[in-house]
């Protein structure tokens, strides 16, 4: 979970749902960058907006994660770590921080 600054003035809930079937790994790089530049534009208007997503290239540019884990399903739903990108990465026992630590190292 991906939570962005700001607190809109009057809440309104707009949900958007990604099909990626059949999209390739080029054009999820592309679906990321557009949702990004979204995001962007949206929190620059005064909005929070908060994303679910397994795309580290997006999840590596948050303000703030809140992992949740440690497995999926039943074996779910505990906050393993939160921060930021590099909080995350140092939470020993997070799947996604063992993960992200890797991609913020190339960057």
């Amino acid at each position: 979970v991906i939570v962005a600054r700001g607190v809109p003035r009057q809440p309104q809930v707009r949900g958007q749902r990604a099909n990626r079937g059949g999209v390739l790994h080029g054009g999820l790089r592309r679906a990321a960058q557009v949702d990004r530049r979204a995001i962007d534009r949206l929190v620059g208007q005064g909005n929070t907006v908060v994303v679910i997503e397994h795309n580290l290239d997006v999840v590596k540019n948050a303000d703030w994660i809140i992992d949740l884990g440690p497995e999926g399903g039943d074996g779910g739903g505990m906050v393993i770590a939160e921060g930021t990108p590099e909080d995350v990465a140092a939470v020993e026992g997070s799947y996604t921080g063992r993960f992200l630590a890797e991609v913020l190292g190339d960057s």
